[in-house]
């Protein structure tokens, strides 16, 4: 479990970088992935990533 002081520390740094939004929702608010945010970073890193992605062919065995 994590302390709502935890919570809430990780939640104003995902704002802060403007990876999500808060919508208020009566007395407590409700937290939405930001899309085109995602979109960028994704564009961004996508080759990245995908050159972290195990190999799938095999390495020559030395002689």
């Amino acid at each position: 479990t994590l302390a709502q002081s935890t919570v809430s520390q990780h939640i104003k740094v995902l704002l802060d970088a403007g990876l999500i939004d808060r919508k208020p929702h009566g007395t407590r608010n409700r937290y939405c992935i930001r899309r085109e945010t995602l979109a960028d970073l994704k564009a961004a890193f996508g080759g990245l990533l995908q050159g972290l992605a195990p190999s799938t062919t095999k390495e020559a065995e030395p002689a």
